[in-house]
């Protein structure tokens, strides 16, 4: 939604480059210890996001038509704490943190926000006491003269089970005309229709580096273990289940391995007694393996130009290779 918005301001304004407010809901919680029992209402967190629509990204294992999404969503995951301690910065100030920002900046935004209120499951009851109102397509209010305008515009959705997703935008008449509104109203649709389509067309899985945060990996080189290092396993983007660096522990061992490969070997031989079912004991086997992610790992070794040059890849399936003598 935060793309298809920002692919509809940039194209109506013909910008390369806009600024969001973000307007989180504050409902997540954010400590384990934090007591909200006798607390009304949520903790709004407000923070500027930056896109570069001109300078959308590398990304090779997508759609042309997805990079704009790709490049939203990597700017967003890219935000410490989902940007709530930003406002906090303005009780900073003459603490040697002033010059981070201004207190106007923070007390009196204008430009362009955006809220995701959510998905409101209670309303979507048969029995629900609460529904929401059905205002139909077209449906506008004028605010009154007095109201002040925190924003240029602002843009809203929600979701439920019985209407759907709406998509509400607010502005201020004093800055842009109807007309304006509606094109930006109706890109917004129309982009999020064709980025639906588009991800859904798409034979692969659409993924990018910021899926895989912990692995610190650039996009080119994402692209590397995509395009050329999968491939050489007989794997796709497909099968990659997860994809996360060594522990500290594991590159030691990697380390001692590769100068003597026995090292660390280790051969387990049980005998067991009795009839044995070898179709039961493999169906228990990839059982297991699918319950334990560790039985579906393998190291990737050397990637260039990367932080951290091992990782460890996890399979979506374990294809246990049986070697069955009598």
């Amino acid at each position: 939604m935060v793309a298809s918005l920002v692919m509809a301001l940039t194209t109506t304004f013909q910008l390369d480059s806009l600024e969001v407010l973000m307007e989180g809901h504050g409902r997540q919680p954010w400590r384990s210890d934090l007591d909200v029992s006798r607390t009304l209402g949520w903790f709004t967190a407000i923070y500027p996001v930056a896109f570069h629509t001109g300078q959308s990204g590398h990304y090779a294992s997508l759609p042309q038509v997805l990079h704009p999404l790709a490049h939203v969503k990597q700017r967003l995951r890219s935000i410490p704490d989902s940007g709530f301690p930003y406002g906090l910065l303005k009780y900073l100030k003459g603490r040697n943190h002033s010059q981070l920002t201004s207190d106007k900046s923070l007390t009196q935004p204008t430009g362009v926000v955006f809220n995701y209120a959510g998905r409101f499951n209670q309303l979507e009851a048969s029995d629900a006491f609460w529904s929401p109102a059905v205002l139909g397509n077209g449906w506008s209010h004028v605010l009154s003269l007095d109201e002040v305008v925190q924003y240029a515009l602002s843009a809203s959705c929600d979701y439920d089970g019985k209407h759907g997703l709406t998509l509400n935008l607010e502005y201020s008449t004093m800055m842009y005309h109807e007309g304006t509104a509606n094109t930006i109203t109706n890109l917004w649709l129309d982009n999020l229709q064709q980025l639906i389509q588009a991800a859904l067309a798409s034979p692969l899985p659409c993924r990018t580096a910021s899926d895989y945060g912990l692995t610190r990996l650039s996009e080119p080189a994402f692209d590397q273990v995509v395009h050329e290092i999968l491939p050489n396993l007989d794997l796709s983007l497909a099968d990659l289940d997860d994809l996360y660096p060594c522990l500290p522990i594991q590159e030691g061992l990697l380390l001692a391995t590769l100068n003597d490969p026995a090292a660390y070997m280790v051969l387990l031989i049980y005998e067991l007694q009795g009839p044995l079912d070898i179709v039961r004991l493999q169906e228990a086997w990839a059982t297991t393996s699918q319950q334990h992610p560790i039985l579906r790992t393998q190291f990737l070794l050397g990637l260039p130009d990367t932080p951290l040059t091992n990782l460890q890849l996890v399979r979506k399936h374990a294809d246990a290779r049986w070697l069955v003598a009598d």
